[in-house]
């Protein structure tokens, strides 16, 4: 299993990073983690575009995070006549995404097909695991794990540090978190983290990668991290991060 990177940008980062998307890729299939407004095309321009997307997990109604679903599934309705493609996520997101696709346009009942998840439920999707828990935001927002087998990465995009986000992610390889700003006071008002926020959690729950996405205006800096144990990167279009042990 691994994991490209196909947006990796709030609404403020530099333009190329704009939109977060990551594919959770096993073989000749993927489940997609949010569908930014670029994410559609970076598909294509990352090589994916041949690959079957089983599901896409919405964690919040941000349109860093959504606007690319109607071109998404605009998309796969030429691509793959017949078939669906999951669209995960508690009622609020599933109602939300329901309206935001009749106000553009974009097809549901040929395309996609709804699944409910409880925050404090897991499903199956076919070999993969898909775990969700409420996020610490501004507005109604999920953190979100996915496994195959014991492999496991955990997502956390857009969210304040909170201590069940450390128990959440313990045992996974990877942590892909947030990073919208330096400034923790304010971060942590507007339901955001730091880099520093990151590596802490990260050294709690014992990931192998820690993956900083969402930058804001500053440049990313660890300086007081310390020493870490991990590694960290920060990922741009197309970027690709192994999950194993």
């Amino acid at each position: 299993m691994k994991l490209v990177f196909l947006g990796c940008g709030s609404w403020v980062s530099p333009p190329h990073l704009i939109g977060m998307g990551i594919a959770v890729v096993d073989r000749d299939k993927y489940v997609l983690l949010d569908c930014g407004p670029n994410i559609p095309e970076n598909l294509v321009g990352c090589g994916l575009s041949h690959l079957d997307p089983i599901a896409v997990v919405v964690t919040h109604m941000h349109g860093d995070h959504v606007l690319g679903l109607p071109t998404f599934l605009m998309w796969l309705r030429f691509r793959r006549a017949g078939r669906k493609v999951k669209i995960v996520g508690t009622k609020p997101m599933l109602d939300s995404i329901d309206r935001l696709l009749e106000l553009v346009g974009a097809p549901r009942s040929s395309v996609a097909e709804f699944v409910e998840i409880d925050p404090e439920r897991e499903i199956e999707i076919e070999d993969f695991r898909v775990v969700l828990r409420e996020a610490k935001h501004t507005v109604y927002s999920l953190i979100a794990k996915i496994c195959r087998g014991d492999e496991c990465v955990a997502y956390a995009c857009d969210t304040a540090p909170f201590d069940e986000l450390k128990e959440f992610a313990k045992g996974c390889k990877v942590l892909v978190y947030e990073c919208s700003g330096i400034d923790r006071e304010e971060m942590h008002r507007i339901g955001h983290s730091t880099p520093l926020d990151a590596v802490e959690i990260a050294k709690s729950c014992g990931v192998k990668v820690l993956a900083l996405v969402h930058p804001g205006f500053e440049p990313i800096t660890l300086g007081g991290a310390g020493s870490l144990g991990f590694k960290v990167v920060v990922p741009y279009p197309c970027y690709e991060v192994e999950v194993r042990g």
